[in-house]
């Protein structure tokens, strides 16, 4: 195997994952910053052009960090899992991490995208700069701009409860 790797916060993720397993793989550094990744030798590896990516012993390639970190635990069983050993703890980590990348990851990374990172990607992606401010209204329950509304009053999990 073999992962592809570049600068950034979804590669960082990755290679932290693995040095918490003690997972040691051979890194191929894409440079997206001079758009190595949207070249064809690249997009036949992954089509969606992104970074991560990991070259399975067969060929296949996984993307997105969370199949990645997901597969890799799986695959090295000889260290303590970092994703859950239960059915019900695989199933929290990945609602932790879902609400993680929708509430969090993903407002701040287009935040920056649509602001400051918009010479960058403008050319690469569809970027909305009127999005750049955030939202105008504040959420009638907690003050906070954005989307917490979709957030439960009482956060917990059961062992809390």
């Amino acid at each position: 195997m073999k992962l592809y790797n570049s600068g950034g916060p979804n590669p960082k993720v990755v290679r932290m994952f693995m040095a918490e397993k003690g997972i040691d793989l051979p890194k191929i550094e894409v440079d997206l910053r001079g758009g190595e990744n949207r070249q064809p030798a690249f997009l036949a590896r992954n089509p969606a052009g992104q970074s991560p990516a990991l070259e399975l012993d067969d060929g296949s390639v996984l993307a997105e960090i969370t199949a990645i970190c997901e597969y890799l635990d799986e695959k090295y069983r000889n260290t303590p899992s970092l994703i859950g050993d239960t059915p019900e703890q695989r199933a929290e980590t990945r609602m932790w991490v879902r609400r993680v990348d929708l509430n969090v990851c993903e407002p701040m990374a287009n935040g920056f995208r649509y602001s400051e990172g918009l010479k960058m990607f403008q050319s690469r992606m569809r970027c909305l700069p009127e999005a750049a401010a955030g939202p105008s209204r504040r959420s009638p329950r907690t003050g906070w701009r954005g989307s917490t509304d979709c957030w439960p009053a009482r956060i917990s999990s059961p062992a809390a409860a």
